[in-house]
C-alpha cells in the first residue's frame, strides 16, 4: 500500500511546487487562454472537416 502511494504524492508534490513558483493568478491565466484556445481549434476543426 505505501509503495502504491509514494509516486503519485511524489508526482503532486512536483505539480505543486511547479505552481508555486510562479503567482498562482498567472498559472490560473494561462491554463484558461490553454483550455480557451484548445476548444476553439477543436470546434474549427469539428466545423471544418
Amino acid at each position: 500500500m505505501m509503495r502504491r502511494s509514494n509516486p503519485p504524492a511524489r508526482f503532486a508534490g512536483l505539480r505543486d511546487g511547479a505552481l508555486l513558483t510562479e503567482p498562482p493568478s498567472t498559472a490560473r491565466w494561462i491554463a484558461r487562454r490553454a483550455a480557451g484556445l484548445g476548444a476553439f481549434w477543436i470546434l474549427c476543426l469539428v466545423v471544418l472537416t
